[in-house]
């Protein structure tokens, strides 16, 4: 089986892509206008493009892509191209509603009119104030107001006079009677020379001072007097709220042409009907104010507030489309704010001038950028913002950071919205809400997903020179050598997981390049070499691997069982990727197998102790169809199986060990010892066909460092799929290994292939009549089973 071990080893060249730095399409230190495109996310610009585009309901974008791979500076560079939206930008006003206090209404302008609009709105109230009391305090104002008063007082006077003199000529006389504060008329009696109010008048006729028929007469003539003296009274009220009136007409007289001067200018400046309509509303106010306060009247301590211009949006410096990229999408921050006012003695009110606009306010016309998470994360945030995209209207109300929840007071006109959300999240977030929120693609209907990778190609790698060039210059970075950009290229190529792509995680590659400056400046080069593009991903690796060090000392003491030499049955060295933050490496873990005569019961211990994800669930149970499609079709399938990851306490996911655990299984039931020299990774079908799996280059050089510090023997090597061959960026110490003849990496493509290399012994073929070739692997499974099943049988 040394020939089939041979022909399945890939060669160096198989391992690692490597970079020619003459090969590089574009001589970066002779470039002098770096590229400023946007490099290997067509789709995902064709979908932005096209969102953008379609000023429609519902029309909203949904980016989606992973973080670093230049999301949010590709959504800037495209909102700053022409897409043949123009919008006509407005400022948007809120002012007091005069019909309903609580309803403050919009006033929209052309943009740069509202600031235009609020300053001389504010200039026309402090004018009036300031010539309105001197109008009232003129010497010809006074003198008509005093013949006014003197006319009503006159009249008011001269009917106290007569009904005065008809009550004389009755035997009664009018007095002002005195109670408290208060004074009021009143009619006495006049009898011999004295003032006797009605009910004295019994003791009169008591004393037979006054006759039984005088008194009757009196009290008859009083009681008569009494209806006069109220009509009398009622005639004077008259006359007093007449000359409120008339001293009105005689103000609004003089203050009109003040106030309709300053209104017809502003009609006329600002002749729109809904401002219009407005100032009307203002005169008529304006005519009703106390311009001048009586003096026993306290002062309002915000007198003349109605007249005042809330401007809400100002775009006077505008002339393009606003891009509003919200980092914190709060309640407030999104949809705005009604702050709250606290008079001094505690009091707390609203008030229209406090509407304070959010993002979605000053996003219109244009685009509002949202972190997806971020606005997740925030209470009543995210039922709110489909509401009011699919309503096309924002209804700012004040909102109670105490509750997380708006509360009541104001309701001002709601705003007709025109603006373009991009939501900007991962796919796990975009399939979440898709799977559990109906309302996601009914709202945004463009998808833009960003790719994690691009071939490999020369117009890609020019693109990847430039770039790189273009960052440097923009950071003040040293220059990179030709080997440099090299080295960055292969680095990009590792972080695709494929030699025939390039990552688009730039942002991986701007780390990189600004610690390389650092390490070639803390050594006094004048340029980035290949040697600080090395350093810095040993310090990276050095810095993040805290755990992986403790498991690989863990390994190397002995305190993790973990063979790299010798032989032994049902027992397979797998591989694992573990991560850590933002850092991943991979994990050697010993598999092993237990059979026994029974049920056909295939036990994972990890399953059963609840360390399992659902995805290791599913590969354990392909495990099991690979067993009964190859041993058990026509017959029953009698073992008892365990299989377990020794010595791990964690959970563990993914179907990457199902082919480890297929190899012990097979070697249990065989009893065909397997090299310990080599580890496994793959993912296994029912049909025994190998499968790509994930973390291929960290999973090997996470066993090559446990077979390295424990002495490389030239046997140890990694099983990987064929299909992952082409995804191989080994580190240069692993292809250095390999080119020694030290290690080693194999591919197969089915369980048959790996059998062979990991045991020496042939698969075998199945004949026709279902039996194996004598003497290979897959023979002496088929007979114990069948000796299992004997076994069983018997026990029955």
């Amino acid at each position: 089986m040394e020939q089939s071990s041979q022909r399945r080893r890939l060669s160096v060249d198989k391992l690692r892509w490597t970079c020619d730095p003459k090969s590089l399409p574009l001589d970066s230190s002779s470039e002098k206008k770096p590229s400023l495109e946007i490099i290997g996310q067509e789709r995902a610009l064709d979908s932005l493009r096209m969102g953008l585009s379609i000023r429609r309901q519902g029309y909203h974008i949904f980016v989606t892509g992973t973080e670093g791979t230049g999301r949010t500076t590709t959504i800037r560079r495209v909102l700053e191209e022409p897409n043949g939206h123009i919008p006509d930008l407005e400022d948007i006003c809120y002012v007091f509603n005069f019909e309903d206090a609580d309803s403050p209404k919009l006033l929209h302008f052309p943009a740069g009119q509202g600031r235009d609009f609020q300053r001389r709105m504010a200039h026309m109230i402090a004018s009036l104030r300031r010539h309105v009391p001197y109008l009232y305090r003129s010497e010809s104002y006074q003198k008509r107001l005093s013949r006014l008063e003197r006319s009503f007082r006159q009249m008011q006077e001269k009917n106290a006079r007569d009904f005065s003199e008809h009550a004389r000529q009755n035997g009664f006389a009018l007095v002002e009677m005195q109670t408290g504060s208060y004074s009021r008329p009143e009619l006495v009696v006049i009898a011999e020379d004295e003032e006797l109010e009605i009910t004295e008048l019994g003791a009169l006729v008591q004393s037979g001072t006054l006759s039984e028929d005088d008194h009757l007469v009196l009290v008859q003539n009083y009681e008569k007097l009494s209806d006069e003296l109220k009509s009398v009274m009622r005639s004077n009220s008259r006359l007093e709220e007449e000359l409120r009136r008339e001293m009105g007409r005689l103000q609004q007289s003089v203050v009109l042409p003040l106030i309709r001067d300053g209104i017809e200018i502003l009609q006329s400046r600002f002749d729109t009907t809904e401002v219009r309509e407005w100032l009307e509303q203002v005169e008529e106010g304006l005519l009703e104010e106390e311009w001048i306060p009586s003096e026993d009247e306290e002062t309002p301590a915000e007198p003349f507030f109605r007249y005042t211009v809330n401007l809400l949006i100002d775009n006077a410096r505008k002339d393009k489309a606003p891009v509003i990229i919200e980092s914190s999408p709060t309640f407030q921050n999104l949809f705005g704010n009604i702050e709250r006012k606290t008079l001094p003695g505690g009091f707390a009110f609203y008030d229209y001038r406090q509407i304070k606009a959010g993002s979605l306010a000053r996003a219109q016309g244009g685009t509002l950028v949202i972190m997806a998470r971020d606005l997740l994360d925030e209470q009543a945030v995210w039922p709110m913002l489909k509401r009011v995209l699919r309503n096309e209207k924002l209804e700012i109300m004040a909102f109670d950071p105490r509750n997380q929840a708006p509360v009541g007071g104001l309701k001002p006109e709601p705003i007709d919205l025109d603006v373009k959300v991009i939501l900007v999240g991962d796919s796990e977030l975009y399939n979440m809400l898709l799977h559990g929120d109906p309302d996601l693609q009914r709202v945004f209907r463009i998808k833009a997903d960003f790719e994690t990778d691009m071939p490999r190609t020369r117009g890609n790698l020019r693109r990847y020179v430039s770039f790189l060039r273009k960052v440097q210059r923009k950071d003040g970075l040293l220059p990179l050598t030709p080997g440099a950009n090299a080295a960055i290229v292969e680095y990009g190529a590792r972080l695709a997981s494929r030699r025939g792509r390039l990552s688009t995680r730039f942002s991986k590659l701007v780390e990189i390049l600004i610690e390389s400056d650092y390490f070639a400046r803390k050594m006094r080069a004048a340029s980035v070499g290949v040697e600080h593009i090395d350093r810095t991903l040993k310090e990276r690796s050095r810095r993040l691997g805290a755990a992986e060090q403790h498991l690989h000392n863990a390994f190397i003491e002995g305190s993790i069982l973990l063979d790299t030499r010798g032989v032994a049955v049902g027992q397979v060295n797998g591989l694992f990727v573990l991560e850590q933050w933002d850092y991943h490496f991979g994990q050697p873990m010993r598999m092993t197998a237990a059979v026994s005569p029974g049920e056909g019961d295939l036990v994972s211990i990890e399953r059963e102790a609840e360390l399992s994800g659902s995805s290791f669930d599913k590969g354990h149970l392909i495990l099991e169809g690979f067993l009964r499609h190859r041993f058990a079709g026509q017959r029953p399938l009698c073992l008892d199986a365990s299989i377990s990851c020794e010595q791990n306490y964690a959970n563990v996911d993914g179907d990457s060990a199902t082919v480890t655990e297929a190899f012990s299984l097979l070697s249990a039931l065989s009893g065909v010892p397997v090299k310990q020299s080599i580890a496994v990774t793959g993912s296994l079908n029912q049909f025994g066909q190998v499968q790509a799996i994930g973390g291929v280059n960290e999973k090997i050089e996470g066993f090559f460092k446990v077979c390295r510090d424990r002495g490389l023997s030239g046997e140890q090597g990694v099983i990987i799929p064929a299909s992952n061959a082409d995804r191989l960026m080994l580190s240069k110490e692993v292809v250095e290994a390999a080119r020694k003849g030290e290690f080693h990496v194999w591919s197969i493509r089915t369980v048959d292939e790996g059998m062979e290399i990991l045991t020496g012994f042939p698969a075998g073929r199945q004949r026709k009549n279902g039996s194996w070739t004598p003497g290979s692997v897959n023979d002496l499974v088929d007979r114990r089973l069948e000796e299992m099943r004997e076994i069983q049988k018997a026990s029955k």
